[in-house]
């Protein structure tokens, strides 16, 4: 969302647009012109939601949701993660997979790659 923001800035000639609503508008409302049945909170809907936690530094002070969320929001400050009503990740931790088996096999992978000669 940061890039969507500024890259518009950088080569337009209008400081002001998109503003931070625009982009947020974008990636979510707007999702559903790309991916139809996403993007709005509705009633039977997929309820696919992530949940920010605001209590960090770089969020404060929040004098702006659209802003904190567009210019200083991080990855790291998903505690939730909800995917078609189900909860994947709660409070940072995945329910839905075993977060521990995964890093020992990407590692596993890594290293065989690495062992012949196929990464640098």
């Amino acid at each position: 969302m940061r890039m969507a923001n500024f890259l518009p800035k950088a080569v337009g000639e209008d400081p002001t647009f998109p503003t931070a609503f625009d982009v947020l508008s974008m990636a979510t409302a707007g999702a559903a012109t790309v991916f139809p049945g996403t993007g709005c909170i509705t009633a039977g809907g997929k309820a696919d939601l992530i949940l920010i936690d605001p209590s960090f530094s770089h969020l404060t002070p929040n004098w702006n949701t659209y802003s904190s969320l567009v210019y200083s929001a991080q990855v790291t400050d998903v505690r939730t993660v909800i995917i078609n009503g189900k909860i994947i990740m709660k409070d940072w931790e995945f329910l839905t997979v075993d977060e521990a088996a995964i890093k020992r096999e990407v590692r596993a992978r890594a290293e065989h790659l690495v062992s012949f000669g196929q990464i640098r």
